[in-house]
Formats: C-alpha cells, structure tokens, sequence
C-alpha cells in the first residue's frame, strides 16, 4: 500500500512539473520593443524581457504595411537566435567578437556597459513587421 501512494505522489509530481516547464516555456519569449533605430539598410531593436536588453538585428524592407508594424512598448513573441549560432567553428568566448559588418560603412557592435554582449537575429520579424514564429 505504501508502494503505491509512493508511486501516484511521484506520478502526480511529474505531471505538474510538465505543466510548469511548458506555462514558462510560452512566457520566455516575449519581449518589449524599447527602441527602433535605421541605420543603412538594417534595423536595430533594442528588446527586454526582465533585466535584460537583447539587440536584435533585422534588414529593411521598403514600402512594408504599417498594421504589422512593430511598435515601441508593445510586447511580442519572438523567438531570439544568437548571430554566431550557427558559424563554425563554434566562438568559445563570445565577447572576444565585438563587431559585425553589415556592408561596407556600417559596423553593428555589442554594448557591454548596457549588459549587450550578443548580437540576435529573429525569423519572427521580416524587416520591422512582426510575422509571427
């Protein structure tokens, strides 16, 4: 008898734990726009979400619908990707990589005294409207 309230407490726990991770797991990809910046062809995003800002990097696109404008304030989905994700070999300390090109005059850099030490990109924005993941 012991066994088995052992085995439906542990069961229940588990099945609660699932809920948890999954209820956090949809609210740690929402981010607030702080700021919008155009510069040569490229946006920079500055997004929050909690203590920490995230510099997202998108390019622009001409003549895009004003309704699915992001805007400064609102909170969207996003699902960030760091800039060096994929690059190989894979960057053992991402602060020795400081800058990006983006085009022959524009260098986009991390901000270490604003808590900025990475550069993202997001599938969920096509230049400054939001489309979704």
């Amino acid at each position: 008898m012991k066994l088995l309230y052992l085995f439906l407490l542990f069961g229940c726990s588990c099945v609660g734990a699932k809920k948890t991770i999954k209820s956090n797991s949809n609210e740690s990809s929402l981010y607030v726009i702080n700021r919008i910046k155009k510069l040569e062809g490229w946006n920079v995003i500055y997004a929050s979400k909690g203590d920490s800002i995230f510099k997202v990097i998108t390019k622009q696109y001409k003549n895009q619908s004003s309704e699915c404008r992001i805007k400064k304030g609102k909170i969207y989905k996003l699902q960030l990707r760091w800039i060096l994700e994929n690059d190989q070999p894979q960057v053992s300390n991402y602060a020795d990589v400081g800058c990006f090109d983006y085009g022959p005059k524009l260098r986009i850099c991390i901000e270490p005294k604003k808590g900025i030490y990475k550069l993202y990109y997001t599938h969920s924005l096509k230049g400054l409207c939001f489309i979704g993941e």
